[in-house]
């Protein structure tokens, strides 16, 4: 799934990332109502960065 952001035109600072919340909600109902949930979130990004072995 993809989503826009940025048409129409950003008219206010923040309006991208509104936007940005207003499409991951969406597709999150989406699939809630299949009995899915993303691979990833904001809560294992901390804990992926500490585990890498990249320098």
């Amino acid at each position: 799934m993809t989503f826009s952001v940025d048409r129409p035109e950003l008219r206010n600072p923040g309006d991208g990332y509104e936007r940005f919340k207003n499409g991951m909600a969406s597709m999150d109902k989406i699939l809630e109502k299949n009995g899915l949930k993303r691979a990833l979130n904001m809560g294992v990004l901390p804990m992926r960065r500490r585990s890498s072995s990249r320098p």
